[in-house]
């Protein structure tokens, strides 16, 4: 019976070895995130979001600095004007605007996974907009402004880290008047591999003892 056991811990361990291979050999992939960006363009300053997660958005909260004001998409499917604003400045002191682009009824996406979609424009006089996260500090309370910059369609927050991100509309001008949100990847540790041999070979035994017509 031990020699039995210890080839049933072998045989899980190197499973256990393989699967955290196939995971490694994997797991090296880019991490998704979420971009936003203003874009200059023949049509004015428009404002994009990139969302390369396998999950929908279903709100983005920002802040904008260098704006007069902002015209959202209104063909963008899932967008609720009722529920969206863009409000200059409604931190005294603060020079940010407020933009959230939403839909309350959730489970409603705004972002597809996977796609790019335009948000809306700038007002005109809005020359050299930025866009700042949701995530920023107020200078006067210390307090964080909005909280998540990006929500998913189910209701969670879109964590990971940032960085600025830009958009090019020509070689020669490429500003970082964005961010980007990144994703982190959750690897499998051998610590966890081995747990989950450990945990297969326990529920193993305790249905062997605990089975009808087992040896005694």
């Amino acid at each position: 019976m031990p020699n039995l056991l210890l080839s049933r811990v072998a045989l899980l361990l190197v499973a256990a070895c393989a699967l955290l291979l196939t995971v490694g050999a994997s797991g090296t992939a880019s991490a998704a995130s979420v971009a936003i960006y203003p874009l200059f363009t023949g049509f004015g300053v428009q404002l994009y979001v990139q969302n390369s997660l396998d999950v929908p958005i279903g709100q983005v909260e920002v802040l904008v600095t260098n704006a007069t004001g902002f015209a959202f998409n209104t063909e963008l499917t899932g967008l609720s004007l009722p529920d969206s604003i863009y409000r200059v400045r409604p931190i005294d002191g603060v020079p940010w605007d407020a933009l959230i682009a939403s839909n309350l009824a959730l489970g409603v996406t705004l972002v597809p996974a996977g796609a790019t979609v335009l948000l809306g424009t700038f007002s005109a006089g809005s020359t050299n907009p930025v866009v700042l996260p949701g995530e920023s500090v107020d200078p006067i309370s210390g307090n964080v402004v909005f909280g998540p910059s990006f929500i998913t369609a189910s209701g969670d927050w879109v964590v990971g880290r940032i960085e600025p991100a830009a958009a090019c509309s020509s070689p020669q001008e490429c500003l970082p008047n964005g961010f980007r949100i990144t994703v982190p990847e959750v690897e499998l540790s051998v610590a966890v591999a081995l747990a989950l041999a450990l945990q297969l070979l326990g529920g193993k035994i305790r249905r062997r003892s605990g089975s009808v017509g087992a040896p005694t």
